[in-house]
């Protein structure tokens, strides 16, 4: 039997000036935006975990970690739309998105105790990923989706893994936020 698994992730950029109540708002909005009440984890930039504001906000939220990446490895995620000025400021054009979909990642792994590699492409055809359909297709923003896949094969069946950008960044007050969804189907009893 092929068990779906999903896992949602937000991603926060912030300014040093953010208010605990600024970045409790934007979590809000992207759960709204998202369609799900919490999230598995929060990230973003290292440079940032510091902040006595951003651990309120994620608090008050009712979630107690957040997640925090190198401005390389949020640099290496292939994101369409960065900004210049941002990648001058913190050394990546992309922090929330990439960060929402690093976290989906990570979390991903630890609960499938898989790592999963980056992939070219979702084959839509094989991804079940259905509540959040059409990987790789342009969103409102007209960007591409953020993508990454493996395929695992097995002596039962292969298991197709993606992360998705559900919601593109939107822009709060003194934050940016993003939600990743990473979906996959694992072996299960059967």
């Amino acid at each position: 039997m092929n068990v779906p698994a999903v896992i949602a992730a937000a991603g926060l950029g912030l300014s040093a000036r953010a208010r605990a109540a600024d970045i409790t708002a934007m979590l809000r909005e992207l759960a709204g935006r998202s369609g799900v009440v919490t999230f598995d984890a929060v990230a973003t930039l290292d440079q940032r975990l510091h902040l006595h504001a951003l651990s309120q906000g994620v608090q008050s939220f009712g979630l107690t970690a957040v997640q925090g990446f190198s401005a390389a490895e949020l640099d290496d995620i292939a994101l369409p739309g960065g900004s210049e000025r941002i990648a001058s400021l913190v050394g990546t054009a992309s922090v929330a998105e990439a960060a929402a979909v690093l976290a989906a990642l990570r979390c991903a792994e630890t609960v499938a105790h898989t790592p999963f590699v980056l992939g070219a492409e979702c084959q839509r055809e094989r991804c079940w990923d259905s509540p959040w359909a059409h990987a790789g297709q342009r969103t409102t923003s007209g960007s591409e989706t953020a993508v990454r896949t493996s395929e695992r094969t097995g002596a039962r069946a292969a298991a197709h893994f993606c992360v998705h950008v559900r919601v593109p960044k939107i822009i709060g007050n003194l934050v940016t936020g993003a939600v990743a969804v990473a979906t996959w189907r694992a072996d299960g009893p059967g």
